[in-house]
């Protein structure tokens, strides 16, 4: 008797085992994108992982430890008479480059001011970076890391 009961008892489990497998519908739509449409999360968020890109930049300007990525384009000439400079006086060759600073685009055929960045060069990097001491520079790929500032801003 007991050898039947616990056959019998087995064999319930098993049954109740095999109906809770069943695929029963879930009570709600489950999302097929996100709810808030700006957290995209295959989105450029500054990271090293997911730098943004000179145009994402543009719309980002603040923060600090920012990572970029983009070409070297061209520099913004320092001003002669020592006044502010501006973007659109930028040159899109290595000829005259100012060495304190870099412009750099999402192309590296880029001819359009608009669509670059001025990136300050710390003393540190100048050497390795400028297009004054490194015209082999241009049209090279960068992964630039600082503080996302205005920097020879648009006139």
């Amino acid at each position: 008797m007991k050898k039947i009961f616990k056959t019998l008892v087995i064999a319930c489990m098993g049954i109740m085992a095999l109906a809770a497998c069943e695929d029963v519908p879930a009570p709600f739509a489950l999302p097929t994108e996100p709810e808030n449409p700006s957290e995209n999360p295959d989105a450029n968020d500054g990271t090293v992982a997911k730098p943004f890109s000179v145009a994402e930049l543009q719309s980002h300007q603040t923060g600090t430890d920012v990572w970029v990525h983009g070409y070297i384009v061209g520099s913004v000439p320092a001003a002669s008479d020592g006044s502010s400079t501006y973007l659109e006086n930028m040159t899109f060759t290595a000829t005259g480059a100012n060495n304190a600073n870099i412009c750099i685009a999402d192309t590296p055929t880029e001819s359009s001011y608009a669509q670059c960045v001025a990136v300050q060069l710390p003393s540190a990097v100048r050497a390795y970076l400028s297009l004054a001491s490194k015209p082999e520079n241009l049209g090279k790929e960068v992964l630039l890391k600082g503080s996302a500032d205005n920097y020879y801003c648009v006139s």
